[in-house]
């Protein structure tokens, strides 16, 4: 344990000596850092409340773990087993007293109702106890059709993996207690059955690994690349009122209608410059959500420089593909889940999507491969999986954003760090991929029916006071995605709908709301603070895009774009122009308290 604790006090002190070597001792960061800091002590009186609720809440769970290194996935199950007396066979024996040279053999075959039950229990990213409902039955064996979804999630640890382990546990234990009693007694071999002479008497047979090497998953662990790879779990309900419903509906005649109801969900992924990202700066937004009625869950991920902009696209899309195998465990509603990304989470979550939907796209009719980058792993079909994506204050122009950032103290050398060097930008730049004058910078080669696996719904929501990220980011992503798809179905239909771009699904409805008046940061801390209130919280609840009303803005909104004038050089449209929709901020800014004003003024972003 000491050892641990050295390792982890080695670790932050190696970390915070590169961040302060890449930042340099640069005027602009350092002011930027004392604004912070006098941000958070201008607003600390309006903070410590929901933070002390944040702790002693029983509603919230809090770093669950969404992946980790196989050693810690079997070290943490085999720990669990042992724990159980009817697991291990030989110790069974040994206790009851049934190890005797006339005994015959127990059999190896695990127990599958002792074997699923455990599981069902079990968080498969890291193998330990999960708060939680128990998978039921109907999750316990893959449909159909998902086979092939089911093996591309075994790396992240998914179930058929867990109880794959238990099994071979099992095995394992048997093969040390037929072991134990042959060097006993010398029991007799059954019919059929034939004695391994060369393996020693008492060894037991260690579960099959599907992984890296022992010594990989070591250095796994040495370097923390899965501390971060947790969330917190925000219920609508205490856990313990979803384990009543559950007891009430056992009781409940199958032939009844009521149905055990479950709750939407919502999965927040908030920025913080690719450098002070946090799960924690969603304990002001994810309770007002919750208390609408969502499951709220709030991804962890790596930063900068623990590890780049690939490595945090990755980790993003392994937790949206742990929620979505293990939502229902909370009441969640796989049919109904929003992803919700601010700043630098937008942009992260927006690359997640691309990727993932890319995957799902070759997979289905073939193409150019993606390239060999680390998030390019199937983790889920957005499609399929994601009902709806907002955009909140989002950055998708990274390399047009550089001149900008550097004025703010985020340098351009950082930023290069960031992505992973200079000529890394265009490919972490969502709006190149869909620009045809860029997407070729990008490295990347786009399937023509990216559309069909992207989210059938898409908003991009953004504040016309935001000075961190410009309000063009949203407008000009939502722009060229309109004419890319555009461009794409008359494509399609020109060719009468044939080869592997024929349009299998619905078109995206692509959307530029604009929010007057609004800050980086106010859906997420100042409306919070002020009015319990945020206008991405009024826009999920009240809000919707119909049919008939998209309609008609689409008409009005084509002759629109036949008139914009864009910038050859930024590639941008001029965000004056008239937004798909508007949403009024639920307190305006000379409403809200003199400190949390003041605050506000000095907030760097």
């Amino acid at each position: 344990m000491i050892k641990y604790v050295i390792q982890q006090i080695l670790w932050i002190i190696s970390v915070t000596a590169q961040l302060l070597a890449a930042m340099g001792l640069g005027v602009q960061w350092m002011f930027m850092a004392i604004r912070l800091v006098t941000f958070a002590v201008l607003d600390l009186g309006y903070f410590l409340p929901h933070m002390v609720k944040h702790f002693l809440s029983p509603s919230i769970i809090r770093r669950v773990s969404y992946r980790s290194s196989k050693r810690t996935r079997q070290r943490n199950l085999q720990i669990f087993l042992q724990q159980v007396a009817r697991i291990p066979p030989a110790k069974r024996n040994a206790e009851r007293g049934e190890a005797s040279p006339t005994a015959p053999r127990r059999r190896t075959d695990p127990d599958m109702d002792a074997v699923e039950l455990l599981a069902s229990t079990l968080n498969p990213a890291d193998g330990r106890l999960m708060m939680g409902l128990p998978l039921g039955s109907s999750s316990l064996t893959s449909a159909p059709g998902a086979v092939e979804e089911d093996a591309m999630m075994q790396s992240i640890g998914s179930f058929s993996n867990t109880v794959a382990f238990i099994q071979n546990y099992y095995a394992a234990a048997a093969a040390a207690a037929a072991a134990a009693d042959d060097a006993a007694g010398g029991t007799v071999e059954p019919a059929g059955e034939q004695k391994n002479p060369d393996a020693p008497p008492s060894a037991a047979v260690e579960p099959t690994s599907t992984g890296e090497s022992d010594d990989d998953e070591d250095e796994e662990d040495r370097k923390n690349l899965h501390n971060r790879a947790t969330l917190d779990i925000y219920l609508p309900v205490p856990l313990d009122s979803l384990f009543r419903m559950m007891e009430q509906e056992r009781m409940i005649s199958s032939r009844s209608r009521l149905q055990r109801k479950k709750f939407p969900i919502v999965i927040s992924v908030v920025g913080g410059a690719w450098i002070v990202g946090f799960s924690f700066w969603n304990f002001l937004l994810a309770p007002l959500l919750a208390a609408r009625g969502y499951v709220v869950f709030c991804p962890d991920y790596r930063n900068f420089p623990q590890t780049d902009m690939e490595g945090m696209v990755l980790d993003v899309s392994d937790a949206v593909g742990w929620v979505l195998q293990n939502a229902e465990r909370y009441g969640g509603d796989v049919a109904d889940v929003t992803l919700v990304g601010q700043s630098a989470g937008a942009h992260l979550t927006m690359m997640s999507l691309l990727s993932q939907a890319q995957l799902s796209a070759h997979a289905v009719a073939g193409g150019t491969p993606p390239s060999t980058a680390a998030y390019n792993v199937p983790r889920y079909n957005p499609r399929a999986s994601i009902r709806q994506y907002v955009g909140l204050s989002g950055i998708y122009n990274i390399r047009g954003l550089v001149r900008h950032f550097d004025r703010r103290g985020l340098y351009r050398s950082v930023l290069y760090q960031i992505a992973g060097g200079r000529s890394r930008l265009p490919r972490f730049s969502p709006t190149a991929y869909f620009d045809e004058r860029r997407c070729g910078a990008t490295g990347e080669v786009l399937p023509k029916n990216i559309f069909d696996f992207l989210p059938q719904r898409m908003h991009f929501i953004h504040g016309d006071a935001d000075c961190s990220a410009p309000v063009s980011e949203s407008a000009n992503l939502a722009f060229v995605m309109r004419n890319a798809q555009r461009a794409r179905l008359a494509e399609q239909y020109t060719d009468g709908g044939q080869g592997t771009g024929s349009c299998q699904a619905r078109p995206v409805d692509i959307e530029y709301i604009l929010v007057p008046g609004a800050n980086h940061t106010d859906a997420i801390i100042e409306e919070c603070l002020a009015a319990k209130e945020s206008h991405v919280l009024d826009f999920l609840c009240y809000y919707s895009t119909g049919e008939e009303s998209r309609g008609r803005r689409n008409s009005v909104r084509r002759a629109r774009n036949d008139e914009v004038e864009t910038d050859e050089d930024e590639g941008q449209i001029d965000p004056s122009k008239h937004p798909d929709g508007v949403l009024v901020t639920p307190v305006p800014h000379s409403k809200r308290p003199l400190l949390m004003r003041l605050a506000s003024y000095v907030c760097p972003f």
